[in-house]
C-alpha cells in the first residue's frame, strides 16, 4: 500500500509538470485546477496498467502512447493534427526528461525522500521554464492568439505582431492586419463583403494593390490582457504567403498599443481586461 501511495504521488507530480509546462510553453491557457485533475486521473490509470499488465512491452505501449494521448485530448480538447501532435511531443518529451532526472537519483533515495527530491525538481523546473517564457515574451516572441469574429462566427488562428507592419487603409486611416488566403477563405462570403484595393509595398516587391476588406472584430490574447479591435480591416495576402508559418496573420504594429491604455485607438475600441 505504501508503494502505491508513493508511486501515485510521484507520477501525479510528474504529470502535472508536463501538463504545466506544455499549457506555459504552448500557450494553451488551460486552468490550474483541469491540469490536476487530468494529471491525477493519468497517474491513477497509470498505477492500475503497471499493477494489472505483467507484460513490459504491453505495459509500456499502454502507458506511452493509449494512456499519453488520452492525458493530452483530455486536457486540451479537440484540436487539428498539427496541434495536436505540438502537445502531445512538448509533454512526451518533458515526461521522458523529468522520469530520466528521477531515475538517476532513484538509487540513492527511497519513499517519501524521493518524493521530496522530485517535488523540489519538479518545482525547480516549473520555474526556469516560467522565467525562460517570461524573458521570451520579453525580448523577441511577437507569436498570440488571435480570434476572428465576423458575422456571427468566431474563428481562432495566431497572429504575429510586426513592428514594421504600417499599413493603413488610405480612404479610412485603419491599420490594416494581413490575413492569410486560407483564413479569410473560411471567415469572409464573397457575395457579402466588399473588397477594395489599397496601394502597398513590402520585401521582395515595390509596389502592389492588396484587397482589403472590414470583420467585425478582433480579438488578441496577450497573457491575461485582452484588446480587442471593433471593426477590423483586414488584408488577404497572396497565396503562398502565409503558408506553412506557425501563425496565419500578420498584426499592425498599433494593434497592441492601446492595451495599457483601454481608450480608443484611431476608429477601433481597444480594451483591456484582467
Amino acid at each position: 500500500m505504501f508503494y502505491a501511495d508513493v508511486y501515485l504521488l510521484q507520477n501525479l507530480w510528474m504529470d502535472f509538470i508536463a501538463l504545466a509546462g506544455a499549457n506555459c510553453l504552448l500557450r494553451r491557457k488551460v486552468k490550474g485546477r483541469r491540469l490536476w485533475f487530468i494529471a491525477f486521473l493519468s497517474s491513477v490509470g497509470s498505477l492500475i496498467i503497471t499493477l494489472t499488465v505483467t507484460e513490459p512491452f504491453c505495459r509500456a505501449i499502454l502507458i506511452h502512447f493509449l494512456l499519453n494521448t488520452g492525458m493530452v485530448v483530455l486536457c486540451f480538447g479537440k484540436s487539428s493534427w498539427r496541434t495536436f501532435l505540438e502537445n502531445w511531443a512538448v509533454i512526451y518529451l518533458m515526461v521522458i526528461f523529468l522520469g530520466g532526472v528521477m531515475e538517476l537519483l532513484r538509487s540513492s533515495a527511497t519513499g517519501m525522500t524521493f518524493f521530496w527530491i522530485q517535488a523540489v525538481i519538479a518545482a525547480l523546473v516549473l520555474s526556469v521554464v516560467t522565467w525562460y517564457l517570461g524573458r521570451r515574451k520579453q525580448f523577441g516572441n511577437q507569436l498570440f492568439p488571435v480570434t476572428l469574429v465576423h458575422r456571427g462566427h468566431a474563428m481562432e488562428t495566431m497572429g504575429y505582431w510586426d513592428s514594421g507592419n504600417q499599413l493603413r487603409d488610405p480612404y479610412n486611416h485603419r491599420p490594416v492586419c494581413i490575413l492569410s488566403k486560407k483564413v479569410a477563405a473560411k471567415i469572409l462570403n464573397p457575395k457579402k463583403d466588399r473588397v477594395h484595393f489599397i496601394p502597398y509595398c513590402s520585401l521582395g516587391q515595390k509596389e502592389g494593390l492588396l484587397p482589403v476588406t472590414e470583420i467585425t472584430c478582433i480579438k488578441i490574447q496577450n497573457g491575461r490582457h485582452e484588446v480587442e479591435i471593433r471593426p477590423a480591416t483586414v488584408g488577404i495576402a497572396n497565396e503562398g504567403l502565409l503558408e506553412g508559418k506557425e501563425y496565419d496573420m500578420i498584426l499592425h504594429a498599433s494593434m497592441l498599443e492601446c492595451q495599457e491604455r483601454g481608450t480608443k485607438h484611431d476608429h477601433e475600441t481597444c480594451t483591456a481586461k484582467i
